[in-house]
């Protein structure tokens, strides 16, 4: 569970600090349209690319299927 939070937490924190930059007055009311603009279609499509990429395939994909009660 706690590799899931953290594969996602980039994600979340990337619009976590969008979120303050906006509310700080950091980024002009304009800008939005142009940073949503590149950020939906391709920023945050290459940073998850990039975080399944990153894993290692065995997490991902077992081969092998096998019962709850199979203790091998």
């Amino acid at each position: 569970m706690i590799d899931f939070f953290l594969l996602g937490l980039p994600i979340f924190g990337v619009v976590g600090i969008g979120w303050g930059a906006m509310r700080a007055g950091l980024v002009p009311a304009s800008a939005i349209d142009v940073l949503g603009g590149f950020s939906f279609p391709f920023a945050l499509p290459a940073l998850v690319l990039r975080l399944i990429a990153s894993q290692p395939l065995e997490a991902a994909f077992n081969v092998r299927f096998t019962r709850r009660d199979d203790p091998t």
